[in-house]
């Protein structure tokens, strides 16, 4: 009996001397459950803000946080300027066919968000947190509690004496704008009575857990590692789990720190292991409890288990290549998945497709995937 396997070994092929036939036999998890059905978009024009992350509101809503400092390059004389285009921070709201509902103003750049059961929004940026209610209000704003590793306090508070001087009030804003910059909010994850914040730290990345009105912060996690500035969190019956994309690996944490349990490879094929140079780029949790990986470059979203058994693959965007966030939202019923295409800054969207017309789909090559790196 003669036998040959596709590269990434989800279809097997027997030759049947006998009839001339070759016989193929296909992994069914390999089979999306949706396909691609279009995008919101973010308006046209001076309306059109970077995207930066969506989530799925209380409401049915998706939510989208949007603006951002933008940098462009002018030619000045015979050299090119960099230059800050300083966008306001806001997260939008929008009904499923697109449609705006409302405009919610932060007074930072909306990172991260999390929306929990009661409608409250948690927002995370550049060194800042916030709490908004169901309408959009802000109810609270504080800095990030890794703030203070970007802001020493020797930096911030020179002593007078020879040669040195205090900084003034300029400076010091300088000196806080440049800290919060560094000190980004990549993640936040909503619990019945906790809240965790996942944010750059002096050595690759950190979780935080807290309570709702942002008290009690302690450090649970340190270490992670996370590429081109992503790392991604979400909670499901009061554990933690992390899209630590430098390690290719999906890490379940309890409410403490501690380790339960992990899965994930790096791979350049196949469905089990995550592509390109570090993957997966953001987590979510669908309706049944199953866990939704979304992976940058290779655009393929998949679903697991909360153990890490592969239950298939959900679909594929098509997300332009590089090493990129790829925040998800999905319906209470499962029948759409939102990806963020931050490149675009638009919403792409996955449907499901009804049963038995399920077809295998052409994939981008996964890339480098050195475990690890």
């Amino acid at each position: 009996m003669t036998m040959a396997v596709n590269p990434d070994g989800t279809r097997l092929y027997v030759l049947n001397a006998a009839r001339q036939t070759i016989h193929v036999f296909a992994d069914k998890r390999a089979l999306p459950t949706h396909q691609y059905a279009g995008s919101l978009g973010l308006g046209e024009g001076a309306e059109r803000l970077p995207l930066q992350t969506v989530t799925m509101g209380a409401d049915g809503n998706v939510l989208a946080g949007c603006g951002g400092p933008q940098t462009r390059y002018v030619k000045v004389g015979d050299k090119y300027e960099m230059q800050v285009d300083p966008r306001p921070g806001e997260i939008r709201v929008l009904r499923p066919d697109g449609s705006l509902v409302a405009t919610w103003k932060v007074d930072f750049t909306p990172r991260a968000l999390a929306a929990g059961k009661d409608g409250t929004v948690f927002v995370g940026g550049d060194g800042r947190l916030a709490k908004l209610d169901a309408g959009g209000k802000v109810l609270l704003a504080v800095d990030a509690p890794n703030l203070a590793d970007f802001m020493p306090a020797e930096q911030a508070e020179k002593k007078d004496g020879p040669g040195t001087q205090a900084p003034d009030e300029s400076q010091r804003a300088a000196l806080l704008a440049a800290a919060r910059m560094r000190a980004l909010v990549s993640g936040i994850a909503v619990a019945d009575q906790d809240l965790f914040v996942v944010a750059r730290a002096s050595t690759g990345f950190a979780v935080y857990r807290m309570d709702h009105s942002f008290g009690n912060a302690a450090k649970i996690v340190d270490g992670l590692r996370g590429c081109c500035g992503q790392m991604d969190i979400q909670t499901c019956d009061g554990d933690l789990y992390v899209a630590e994309n430098g390690r290719f690996r999906v890490a379940r944490f309890d409410r403490d720190g501690n380790l339960l349990g992990e899965f994930g490879q790096g791979a350049r094929g196949g469905l089990e292991g995550f592509g390109s140079c570090c993957n997966p780029m953001n987590v979510r949790f669908g309706p049944g409890g199953e866990l939704f990986t979304s992976e940058s470059n290779v655009g393929r979203v998949k679903r697991y288990t909360r153990d890490g058994k592969l239950l298939g693959v959900v679909g594929v965007v098509p997300v332009p290549s590089g090493c990129k966030h790829v925040p998800l939202a999905i319906s209470a019923d499962g029948s759409r998945v939102y990806v963020a295409d931050v490149g675009k800054s638009e919403i792409a969207i996955l449907e499901r497709i009804p049963p038995g017309n399920e077809k295998p789909v052409e994939e981008k090559p996964a890339g480098n995937a050195a475990a690890g790196q």
